[in-house]
């Protein structure tokens, strides 16, 4: 399943950057929607293609995310869910709908696909986990700030490339707990929504699985007053 769990979006959120210290201004946007198609390759093969739907909100507890597969055939319906708090006490769940069953599952990197949606794709920084540093080449580093959050998300540091003009990343790279480079990532078409810079497809090539994908943004909305219902165990048996 990791080949899937590549896929959301790494680069959601953008920075601003100030002089020579660097200050991340996390989004103003409360809640988030939109639908993907994950285009993905392995080894030449021809590529396989998936589409979902994803929600995510922030409250002042944290960040809430879900998402449901809606194709192919065999995946629709299939979702996860995540509650995200400041306190890193953090809730992962899976839903299948063909047995109709939620399970929580442990905030831990052997669950790729919730892994990467989380520390990676499509949550705001969460500064509980990470420590930033902006040099005067563009370039944002990130840090995991102990070992738990490295064992959670996979990554020891994270190095950002940032387009000045839309303050917001352009491509980055991902580092194991060896400093060994195992991902990379680059956008390769923006869209502005709400005066925010929104990537709309970027490419993202896996090392360790040898497996590339394209990731295309459709139906973008910001502040939609999504409700709080929906981030709740009980309606993912709902789907």
């Amino acid at each position: 399943m990791r080949y899937i769990s590549m896929i959301l979006v790494l680069f959601i959120y953008s920075f601003s950057i100030l002089g020579e210290n660097s200050v991340i201004e996390q989004l103003s946007w409360g809640d988030f929607k939109a639908d993907l198609e994950l285009a993905i390759q392995r080894d030449g093969k021809e590529s396989l293609i998936k589409k979902m739907s994803v929600w995510l909100k922030e409250d002042s507890s944290g960040q809430k995310m879900l998402a449901v597969f809606t194709s192919p055939s065999n995946m629709r319906g299939m979702a996860f869910l995540t509650d995200c708090k400041k306190n890193l006490k953090d809730e992962w769940y899976t839903y299948v709908r063909t047995i109709r069953r939620v399970k929580k599952v442990p905030p831990e990197s052997k669950n790729f696909m919730l892994r990467d949606f989380l520390s990676l794709y499509l949550l705001k920084p969460r500064a509980e986990q990470w420590s930033f540093k902006y040099s005067e080449n563009g370039i944002l580093t990130a840090e995991a700030k102990n070992s738990t959050v490295i064992s959670t998300t996979g990554y020891k540091t994270i190095k950002h490339t940032i387009d000045l003009e839309k303050n917001s990343i352009k491509s980055s790279e991902f580092f194991d707990k060896n400093g060994e480079l195992v991902r990379t990532q680059e956008v390769l078409e923006f869209k502005k929504f709400d005066n925010v810079w929104i990537p709309i497809k970027f490419k993202t090539y896996d090392k360790e699985e040898g497996v590339t994908a394209i990731i295309t943004l459709d139906n973008v909305i910001l502040d939609s007053d999504i409700s709080d219902r929906i981030f709740t165990s009980s309606h993912l048996k709902t789907l």
